[in-house]
C-alpha cells in the first residue's frame, strides 16, 4: 500500500489507522486489550521495529522534531494503545483511532492542519497478497 511514498508521516498515519481498525475488528485482540491490563510493552515489541524505523526516518529527514526521541516514542505508543482501547465499544471506533493518530503526528512535530489531513484522509485500498 505504501510502496510509493517515502514520507514517514504518511507511512505512520496509514499504518496506525489500519492496525487500529484491525485490532478493533478482531475478537481476540479486543479480549486481550480489555482483559490483560493492556500489555503495552508486548504490543510495542510486536510492532516496535516498524514504528522505530519510520520514526527514525522522519527524524533523519527533518519531517519530525524531537528533543527526546525515546520519551516521545514511548509516550505516543502508550497513547495510541489507549486510544484503541477507548475505541473498542464506541459507535464510531474509526473516528477515535484517527483522532489518536492525529495526536500522535502532532506530538511528532507536524502542524495541526497537516496532522489532521493525514489522519483523516481516505485510506488507500489494501492490496491482496
Amino acid at each position: 500500500v505504501l510502496t510509493e511514498t517515502d514520507d514517514a508521516a504518511e507511512v505512520i498515519a496509514v499504518s496506525a489507522r489500519y492496525v487500529g481498525r484491525m485490532i478493533v475488528a478482531d475478537k481476540l485482540w479486543r479480549w486481550v486489550l480489555k482483559h490483560s491490563g493492556v500489555p503495552v510493552e508486548e504490543l510495542r515489541l510486536a510492532v516496535g521495529n516498524y514504528i522505530d524505523r519510520d520514526f527514525r526516518q522522519g527524524l533523519a529527514t527533518g519531517r519530525f522534531s524531537a528533543n527526546e526521541p525515546y520519551a516521545i516514542a514511548a509516550y505516543t505508543f502508550g497513547g495510541y494503545v489507549n486510544c484503541i482501547l477507548g475505541a473498542l465499544d464506541q459507535a464510531d471506533p474509526e473516528k477515535r483511532i484517527d483522532n489518536g493518530v492525529e495526536l500522535t503526528l502532532r506530538v511528532f512535530g507536524l502542524d495541526l492542519d497537516e496532522a489532521r489531513k493525514l489522519a483523516h484522509q481516505p485510506l488507500p485500498a489494501l492490496e491482496p497478497n
